[in-house]
């Protein structure tokens, strides 16, 4: 019986035998951060169209000049979702990282206390 509470005490620190010069301090986790979508710096996204005749010297016809505004809508959709995808797997991969840390932080605690 004896020998069991041994070996369940056997890696905890003996308080006699500690030295009272440098107490063992156990690891402070930090504070979770909160990572929120507003502290992302957020600027006016304007876009320009370029068109030209390619030296016809010509007017543009409504049907040009509605296909260009078209595809102009098509290509921003696409870009601004484009980078919400990205922004949300940034922010993901954050939040995995910080779930990564915590469980090792965690794990290092255990062995030290």
């Amino acid at each position: 019986m004896k020998k069991l509470q041994d070996e369940a005490n056997a890696n905890q620190e003996n308080k006699e035998n500690a030295d009272p010069n440098n107490p063992v301090v156990p690891i402070e986790q930090p504070e979770e951060e909160k990572v929120l979508l507003t502290d992302f710096l957020k600027f006016p996204k304007r876009y320009i169209i370029c068109m030209d005749t390619m030296g016809q010297d010509r007017l543009f016809s409504t049907q040009e000049e509605e296909f260009a505004l078209a595809t102009a809508k098509i290509l921003r959709n696409s870009w601004e979702e484009l980078e919400k995808r990205l922004l949300l797997k940034d922010r993901d991969i954050r939040f995995e990282m910080m779930k990564q840390e915590k469980i090792y932080l965690d794990q290092v605690n255990i062995q030290f206390n």
